[in-house]
């Protein structure tokens, strides 16, 4: 059913309309699950604000702890003389026990990514980030988040105690962060702290910087610029991420935004305000 994923989707030559009902009732629930319109929204505000927006699509495969409620006894069943038995409630069949069950999730993953967390390959001169040889996303996590990740295929997270002991004092110091991202802590627009500070007392909420590297053939991933905690082969061929440009700019990977191409429009019209305004105090 899929042609070209993850995206373009078209039925194959012989396909049932009820089989085409039924995938796009699946698709459209996996695509809620994933909060998809959320991501999208907030890639084009990213896109018009800015000129430039990635996003980054994946598959998980995690084990989901659910809880439910059965029945301690099934109600009493009375046969019929003429269709299906009877069913007859107890007093013991109307009492529940809570019961925990593991499944295993499989499912896509698409994200919007904040272009000031994403390393692009210099050498990408077009708008389009799948023209770029290796892509670089730039996270922080806590300790965790980190140990959630041992039981995830790929990765070789560190012992507990030996993890424990990057959070303990004297604390491992996060690595520096990227220039844009210190640059937006600066700015007067009011901001949310940055992701390289911690203001919680749980020394093990410390974040640590996390750095991972793909391309057509390999994922690493690198905790704190000095230790790998991933080095497998791309299953996908490809990095996983998608972008789009609000005005391509020759020879460059990110376009331009609005804010930039008004920005000399309103230059213009506060000129010729302050100029008519001298004219008039002048008269």
């Amino acid at each position: 059913f899929w042609d070209d994923p993850p995206f373009v989707l078209r039925p194959r030559p012989g396909t049932t309309e009820e089989t085409i009902r039924e995938k796009t009732a699946l698709f459209s629930c996996l695509l809620d699950e994933i909060d998809f319109r959320t991501q999208v929204r907030r890639g084009l505000l990213q896109d018009m604000e800015f000129g430039t927006t990635i996003f980054k699509w994946g598959w998980e495969s995690k084990t989901k702890t659910e809880v439910q409620y059965k029945r301690k006894t099934m109600p009493l069943k009375v046969d019929n003389q003429i269709g299906p038995p009877t069913e007859i409630p107890t007093e013991e069949s109307d009492e529940f026990e809570k019961v925990i069950i593991e499944k295993s999730v499989e499912m896509p993953t698409f994200d919007y990514v904040d272009i000031r967390h994403v390393l692009v390959d210099p050498d990408c001169r077009v708008g389009d980030i799948r023209q770029a040889k290796w892509v670089i996303h730039v996270e922080y996590m806590n300790f965790y988040q980190l140990n959630a990740l041992r039981d995830v295929e790929g990765y070789s997270i560190p012992s507990e105690e030996e993890l424990k002991e990057l959070f303990a004092p004297p604390k491992e110091q996060a690595a520096a962060p990227g220039v844009q991202e210190q640059q937006a802590a600066l700015t007067v627009t009011q901001h949310a702290a940055p992701r390289y500070q911690t203001f919680d007392a749980d020394p093990l909420s410390k974040t640590l910087q996390v750095l991972e590297y793909q391309d057509c053939e390999k994922v690493v991933t690198v905790l704190n610029k000095k230790k790998v905690i991933r080095n497998e082969r791309n299953e996908f061929n490809r990095h996983t991420y998608l972008s789009c440009d609000w005005w391509d700019v020759l020879d460059s990977f990110y376009g331009i935004g609005i804010g930039r191409i008004v920005g000399q429009d309103q230059r213009v019209n506060q000129g010729v305000t302050n100029a008519a305004l001298d004219i008039l105090s002048l008269a």
